[in-house]
């Protein structure tokens, strides 16, 4: 009886993998399509856009980035303050004479604009 039912029960799943198979084939794969097409232009995006980092950063910049995962930079303006640009996005911390601040950008970046823009101005 108990053989019965787990045969009974591998059968219908044999018959719905069978079922999803046709129903992927006849679609013409357009999920996956659009899934991989979408996978490959963010990794292609990326790549362009960390190729423009270290194209952008001075190769010390680069190297805290990569090192600490922040960048600090000097104000232009005030020279007591110093901004630590996070490289995976977030918080700008600003440090002026021994005193920390927080900054929250106005819309979530990616870790390449943020530590681009924030470079740039230096």
């Amino acid at each position: 009886m108990i053989w019965e039912a787990l045969v009974l029960v591998l059968a219908v799943w044999v018959l719905f993998l069978l079922l999803a198979m046709t129903l992927l084939t006849q679609s013409g794969g357009a999920p996956w399509t659009r899934w991989t097409n979408f996978l490959s232009g963010r990794i292609a995006a990326e790549r362009r856009a960390n190729g423009l980092m270290r194209e952008l950063l001075s190769v010390g910049q680069y190297q805290q980035l990569t090192r600490h995962g922040y960048i600090e930079v000097t104000s232009p303006h005030i020279p007591q303050r110093t901004y630590r640009i996070p490289g995976a996005g977030g918080l700008v911390r600003v440090y002026e004479q021994g005193t920390r601040l927080w900054i929250c950008a106005s819309s979530p970046w990616t870790r390449s604009q943020m530590a681009m823009s924030w470079s740039c101005t230096s």
